[in-house]
């Protein structure tokens, strides 16, 4: 038996109260991608020097895991468990308790584990670096768990990065899209939308600039501020996370099409999300790629999406329409947002169906350092503080998937039923992505409904009619209150209680 082996064995055997101290040449079953440099990312610098927090030597921080009770017993679940805290770099880990998640009985079953666990630096690593590495380590080594998906929260990150900042503005975005999540480990992609690098909102300035030069036009205004439709950015789209307003506003802009542009050389459409932190329920980030940083937002309703009204600009002796997100003043609310060349855009229907939000980060920067990393875990730690929602970390697989199609409800039994069952199919994709989104059905709008969740309760109904469509209007308040369930398991329990 290899020496890993005995260490893991040794931590699946051991009582909750025991300290697990793996041997030091265990080192080499993590990757370790921590560096001896010294941080790019300082974290209010003056704050700490005050205080008696260090910054350096031995990391102790406190965990806890979520893992669904379905996985196994609990020698199984702290047997996975340290082979993930092994292979992220914790050698040195203490199981405290083992609780489980307060959920309802018809809800999916989960139990939390919380582990007290040190971290040992390499080199001159301070506290913000090796968090960082860890938790990057973590997302990756717990990738593809899908329904069977660990989730872990760090409370301690909130004090490692403990400045307290208004608000982040101007952080920049690559990516964003609306979706579902029927699962915690993966994501229906319903509408996207990818940045571009920053340009002149109109084609005519342009043309203006390459044959008379810029001199000529810009004069005392700054070019990059006045016509450029991200104003100073380096990208099309970018956020601010108003910590102090408690207010989230995503902007992005979209390439018209030529058709479009030849009118009077408008080149993009300007757009912004509204989203007030008291909406988001949850967050999962995902920091195991090696390119991208995801967070995963989980919404009571539907985001606003407004898009910025363009304003005129004289451009020899004509006037010409320009949009500047950082200078826009004027807003009308939309329902949709229109695709490009890199994106599908997001239709009226997606928008509302779909209670996910994907925003993605650039892991590094442009030179190539991991400050945006860092500045990532510092917006987490002012939301942590900021914000009710409560926040993971993880990994989640994305994928496309069209919304599921419309199709006939049979009559169940009763008016009462009836009532319920078409009230279920119009809370949107959390209830279609189960029950309707059979491949197969995709080529027959009208394909009669033929799952085993309507055929169970056309036989309830048979049986006892009145439990049925007591069952069914529980199961429509449960999915309101945005529980975690699956729908027949969910029906037969309160059907049989």
């Amino acid at each position: 038996m290899s020496l890993d082996d005995q260490a893991l064995r040794a931590a699946v055997e051991t009582k909750p109260d025991t300290t697990i101290r793996a041997a030091n040449s265990l080192s080499g079953t993590a990757e370790s991608t921590a560096s001896a440099s010294t941080p790019s990312y300082v974290c209010n610098e003056a704050r700490t020097k005050a205080t008696e927090y260090r910054r350096k030597g031995d990391l102790e921080l406190s965990i806890k895991f979520v893992m669904p009770a379905h996985m196994g017993p609990p020698v199984l679940a702290r047997g996975i468990l340290a082979r993930v805290l092994l292979q992220s770099g914790c050698h040195q880990f203490e199981l405290k308790r083992v609780d489980p998640t307060p959920r309802a009985e018809y809800e999916e079953q989960a139990s939390e584990y919380w582990y007290f666990i040190t971290l040992t630096p390499e080199g001159d690593e301070e506290h913000d670096e090796m968090i960082v590495h860890f938790v990057e380590k973590f997302c990756y080594f717990v990738g593809g768990g899908f329904h069977d998906q660990i989730l872990a929260e760090f409370p301690e990150i909130k004090v490692i990065f403990g400045e307290v900042r208004p608000q982040h503005n101007n952080v920049t975005l690559t990516s964003m899209a609306i979706g579902n999540m029927p699962n915690p480990g993966i994501f229906f992609v319903r509408g996207d939308y990818v940045t571009n690098y920053n340009e002149i909102s109109n084609s005519f300035f342009t043309n203006c600039f390459a044959r008379f030069g810029e001199s000529t036009f810009t004069k005392q205004t700054d070019l990059a501020s006045q016509l450029k439709v991200a104003g100073g950015q380096s990208f099309l789209s970018f956020a601010h996370f108003e910590h102090d307003r408690r207010y989230l506003t995503l902007f992005f802009a979209v390439r018209l099409c030529e058709r479009e542009e030849k009118m009077d050389g408008l080149r993009f459409a300007a757009y912004k999300i509204s989203l007030p932190y008291a909406a988001i329920v949850q967050i999962t980030v995902d920091v195991g790629d090696s390119h991208n940083n995801t967070l995963y937002l989980r919404l009571k309703y539907p985001p606003q999406v407004w898009q910025a009204v363009p304003r005129t600009q004289q451009c020899r002796s004509r006037n010409r329409r320009v949009v500047n997100m950082e200078q826009c003043k004027e807003w009308v609310r939309v329902l949709k947002w229109p695709g490009d060349e890199r994106s599908t855009g997001c239709s009226s229907e997606a928008l509302a169906e779909c209670l996910f939000l994907r925003v993605t980060l650039p892991k590094k920067n442009e030179d190539g350092n991991d400050l945006p990393t860092y500045h990532l875990f510092s917006i987490i730690s002012r939301l942590m503080q900021r914000s009710n929602s409560k926040i993971f970390f993880g990994s989640v697989f994305t994928t496309r998937r069209d919304l599921a199609p419309d199709v006939q409800i049979r009559a169940v039994g009763s008016f009462r039923a009836d009532y319920a069952t078409k009230a279920l199919l119009s809370r949107g994709a959390t209830v279609s992505d189960q029950l309707l989104s059979d491949e197969s059905n995709q080529n027959k709008p009208d394909q009669v409904d033929n799952h085993l969740f309507f055929d169970r309760v056309r036989w309830c109904m048979k049986e006892c009619s009145r439990a049925c469509e007591e069952a069914l209007e529980n199961l429509l308040c449960a999915i309101d209150e945005r529980r975690v369930m699956d729908l027949v398991r969910a029906f037969h329990k309160m059907y049989t209680v």
